[in-house]
């Protein structure tokens, strides 16, 4: 379809007015039009008065596009016919509407921007002047002052969002800089005009943004701060813009420098602030707390400082006082205010430049901070209180509740560093005169936040706090919290486990409570193995209850079952044996009725994984014939056998057969009799392997190579060889993952146990494997493949592996240097050439003579680049044979030339 106002206008009434499809036609069409150099010259057509609204905002939009994007396609020696009808345009449209005005104004700030200063020298005056009332004489001079506004506003926003050189940037941004104090003037004067207020406080925030020497802000931000004043009692008013322009007055990187500057500024803002409160407007308060707290954020020290003079003392502390009136707004967050969670920052700032004062600064000003601080913790602990309907609220609410609560969290740690005496007798006071759930809670969820902080001599006080809960409020969030903090101070316990078991044990009973309880369990386990042995008998049997139950979730049962085995292994051993052998007998039946029913899938996988973690968590406490595990692994061996066999389809369960497997070997290698479950073990990971690929059993064999290579057993070797039958048979159509374990696998065994590889491998295969694999997309097995191959190569200059490992290398190299060549040249992705380095070097180290012919007969084959740059690249990779980061820039830039990405001419 051609480029014409009537199609134009056509396809513009189809987008807004036809369904989807007829919709995405148009869009499609009317982008590509407005990549056309053609739209230069339609764009003037449709913006004449007779076309339609639509047509003529199309047009508006498109044209500022044009100068933001395709600058390019316009002649210089047309740039002043541009500005021109521009100009022309805007005061066509002086009187509306408004939307296409908006547009018109954004695009001759970009072209401003584009003009400026090469083309058009004086922008910013000769703007100023044209838009003086006296020279539009047919727009009325509070328009022509509101239309200078908005070109003004839109200047530095297109300045910060198009695509410019660094140097053209360069000097746009000083010949803004250089104008900036006569716009803010001109914007000043214009403030005390209802008319024109709005716009020049637009324009004065984004102009503010340039960094305006404070000391020439002063008057505007009187001005400003006037007319906030004039406004406060009008409801409807937000005064959103004359805040932004004060804000980007004191939170500018430079403000720094004017330290006096910044105090006058407050003074100010802090007189405005006592005329905001009495007046009640709500919203604009809010606006003046952020103002309060962007000085507080950008400015901490400089109020530090401020404490230590007279003449700004009473400033300071009136902001800090504000600033914890903020932080203490009446209401529930986020149902009645939104207001406290806006400082809570402050406070890190301040506290973190207060503990790095000299000695005398700090001690003069935590005189007057450590009060205030105090002050905090209390305010801090009231507003961690649940509200009393928490659970009718939505998701969404809870979810802000929950951020809202650790962002308190995160605050109250630092209040500890100030006021650590006061915060702990406050905990213990309010739990001692709490009169709700909501209290008890909020005194355990703050203890819960100074886990990581608290220090030793609080130690007594802390594990008070959990024991003497009120039992009255004992509900299941109150729980939860207990929980929480049992296990985040599991260090601690000692003496107190008597009083918090039962609580604990109980909990674990509950849907409501259980997640918690597991967890705090696991914590108690892993840290209290000396002291749990008296209350072993009591929650093993308190977890097999749980579980028996049926109302814990599989992340539950499998935590659960950490404890299981941390708690069996504190109990003497014959107990341990006797309380394991029905535990594995009950597993074991389990699992073998849920073979053959598959709707019992996922209960399979979860008593698989229950197990595993089992065996990750026993260990011995005494000396005994054999480890746990060990005990764990004979007994479910045919039980899994039979698993892999029924389920040898079925990805999931072979994943976790050999996920088990590698738990129970890592943990059973300390007994003389693990000679006896090697071969079974071994046959079980080749079947899983071979039915179902897997990342776990690589891991498996990897794990069995490294533990047992010393044996040098024959089903090592059949292991090695089976599994690499299965990998090169499927080929590069293994899931990644899979892919990068086995060349893992393979670079450990080269590593520490290269005789397993031969003969049972045929390393001809599995090298030029390994260089197929170089050219997958996925940069993990890249990177795998390539650590295998100089592994291999760097392991054939020993003699005792020369034979079997060298010839591989001399008849297969040249296919491995023109794989790689092809992978630089465009195959691998930039960040995934590094490797390419590492099996350079090797290949040039190990073989010196075959190395340079493979090179230029792979060099010879690319199509790209010319010969020459091919031939100087020859000699900078044969030359280099040490350094690494030189060959890695040598190869990165003959990646970019053979992709055409630079241009290099080596002759120079």
């Amino acid at each position: 379809m051609d480029i014409t106002v009537e199609n134009l206008e056509s396809a513009v009434s189809q987008f807004y007015n036809s369904d989807s499809a007829v919709q995405a036609q148009a869009h499609q069409w009317l982008t590509n039009v407005q990549s056309s150099p053609a739209a230069w010259g339609v764009v003037w057509e449709l913006l004449q008065p007779n076309r339609s609204r639509e047509g003529q905002f199309f047009a508006a939009t498109t044209l500022h596009l044009k100068i933001m994007k395709n600058w390019n396609q316009v002649p210089p020696d047309q740039y002043e016919n541009l500005k021109n009808k521009l100009l022309q345009t805007i005061v066509q449209y002086s009187i509306g509407p408004d939307l296409i005005l908006n547009r018109l104004c954004i695009a001759l700030s970009a072209l401003l921007i584009q003009m400026t200063p090469r083309y058009w020298k004086d922008s910013i005056g000769d703007l100023l002047t044209m838009f003086r009332p006296e020279n539009l004489p047919s727009v009325s001079p509070q328009r022509v002052i509101w239309i200078l506004f908005e070109v003004l506003t839109f200047i530095p926003e297109e300045f910060q969002s198009m695509l410019l050189s660094s140097t053209h940037r360069t000097y746009v941004r000083n010949e803004l800089e250089k104008h900036s104090e006569k716009v803010i003037s001109l914007i000043n004067s214009a403030l005390g005009s209802e008319e024109v207020r709005e716009a020049a406080a637009k324009a004065a925030a984004a102009w503010l943004q340039f960094g305006v020497s404070l000391p020439s802000c002063l008057n505007i931000a009187s001005s400003l701060v006037a007319v906030i004043r004039s406004k406060t009692n009008d409801i409807t008013e937000t005064c959103e813009h004359e805040l932004e322009a004060l804000n980007h007055m004191v939170t500018h990187p430079d403000t720094y420098k004017f330290p006096a500057c910044v105090l006058q500024l407050l003074s100010l803002i802090l007189q405005l602030t006592a005329d905001v409160k009495s007046s009640g407007n709500e919203e604009v308060m809010t606006n003046i707390y952020k103002l309060l707290i962007a000085i507080g954020e950008t400015h901490p020290r400089l109020l530090l400082d401020g404490l230590k003079s007279p003449q700004s003392y009473e400033n300071v502390k009136s902001l800090i006082s504000h600033l914890l009136d903020c932080t203490a707004t009446p209401g529930d967050y986020p149902k009645d205010e939104t207001r406290s969670q806006l400082v809570l920052s402050f406070w890190y700032l301040l506290q973190d430049e207060m503990i790095n004062l000299e000695k005398d600064d700090l001690e003069y000003t935590s005189s007057y901070l450590v009060p205030v601080y105090e002050r905090l913790c209390e305010v801090l602990l009231h507003k961690s209180k649940l509200p009393s309907d928490i659970d009718s609220l939505s998701s969404a609410d809870q979810e802000l509740i929950r951020i809202y609560r650790q962002d308190i969290s995160d605050t109250i740690v630092y209040c500890y560093h100030v006021a650590r005496d006061h915060l702990i007798r406050l905990l213990v006071r309010c739990q001692r005169e709490a009169r709700s759930w909501q209290e008890a809670e909020a005194v355990l969820h703050i203890t819960l936040a100074l886990a990581e902080t608290a220090t030793a001599q609080d130690d007594e006080t802390v594990i008070g706090l959990l024991v003497n809960t009120p039992p009255e409020y004992l509900n299941h969030r109150v729980i939860n919290a207990l929980n929480q903090a049992v296990g985040a101070y599991a260090e601690w316990l000692g003496n107190a486990l008597p009083q918090l078991i039962p609580r604990l044990v109980a909990s674990l009973l509950s849907p409501e409570t259980a997640t918690s309880a597991t967890m705090a369990l696991k914590d108690i386990t892993r840290e209290r193995t000396t002291s749990l042995e008296p209350y072993a008998a009591g929650l093993l049997a308190a977890c097999q209850e749980a579980l028996n139950k049926g109302h814990l979730k599989q992340a539950e049962c499998v935590r659960l079952m950490y404890s299981i085995g941390r708690l069996l292994s504190v109990i003497p051993y014959n107990h341990m044996l006797a309380t394991l052998e029905p535990l594995l007998s009950n597993y074991a039946s389990d699992i073998q009725q849920m073979v053959s029913q598959p709707q019992m899938k996922g209960n399979l996988i979860l008593r698989l994984k229950m197990l595993s973690t089992l065996c990750s968590s026993l260990y011995a406490s005494e000396v005994g014939p054999d480890p746990p595990a060990f005990l764990v692994l004979t007994r479910l061996l045919p039980v899994l056998s039979g698993v892999s066999q029924a389920c040898a389809s079925d990805r999931a369960v072979i994943e976790e057969v050999c996920h088990f497997l590698q738990t129970a070997v890592s943990n059973a290698i300390t007994t003389k009799k693990e000679k006896e479950v090697l071969v079974p073990i071994i046959s079980l990971g080749a079947h899983c392997y071979a039915s179902q690929p897997n990342k776990q059993a690589l891991d498996l064999v990897r794990q069995m190579c490294i533990l047992y290579s010393k044996e040098k057993t024959e089903s090592l070797h059949q292991l090695l060889a089976s599994v690499t039958q299965v990998t090169v048979q499927v080929n590069q159509a293994l899931p990644p993952d899979v892919l990068q374990a086995y060349f893992q696998l393979l670079t450990s065994v080269v590593k520490k146990s290269p005789f397993l590889l031969s003969p049972s491998v045929d390393v001809h295969h599995i090298f030029n494997f390994a260089t197929d694999s170089l050219m997958v997309a996925e940069t993990p097995v890249v990177k795998a493949a390539g650590s295998f191959l100089v592994a291999l190569i760097a392991t054939s200059m020993e003699d005792q592996y020369a034979p079997a490992f060298a010839r591989p290398i001399e008849n297969c190299g040249h296919h491995l240097v023109a794989t790689m060549l092809i992978c630089i040249a465009g195959c691998t992705p930039m960040s995934g050439l590094d490797i390419f380095a590492d099996i350079i070097l090797a290949l040039n180290k190990r073989f010196l003579e075959l190395f340079p012919q493979w090179l230029k007969g792979g060099l010879d084959r690319l199509p790209k680049p010319d010969p020459a740059q091919k031939e100087k690249f020859s000699k900078m990779v044969i030359r280099e044979k040490a350094v690494k980061r030189k060959l890695i820039e040598t190869i990165k830039e003959f990646a970019l030339i053979s992709r055409e990405l630079v241009t290099i001419d080596y002759n120079h």
